[in-house]
């Protein structure tokens, strides 16, 4: 079973029910995170990169990198 999440406008997030799912501890710390403009992320043990996505999304001119 494939869910959809729209992220915004335009960016949608499809998950795979048979996977692990993405959790609302990620949505919540992507949403508390707030670096500064121009900053330098390192997200290690990432697994399918979700918090980094949604980071990158919230933030655009911070450089991610996910591990």
């Amino acid at each position: 079973m494939q869910k959809l999440l729209e992220l915004r406008p335009g960016v949608a997030l499809v998950q795979d029910g048979r996977f692990f799912p993405l959790g609302e501890d990620t949505m919540l710390l992507s949403a508390f995170a707030a670096p500064k403009k121009s900053a330098r992320g390192l997200d290690l043990c990432a697994g399918q990169g979700f918090l980094g996505i949604l980071t990158a999304l919230r933030h655009p001119t911070v450089t991610l990198s996910a591990l």
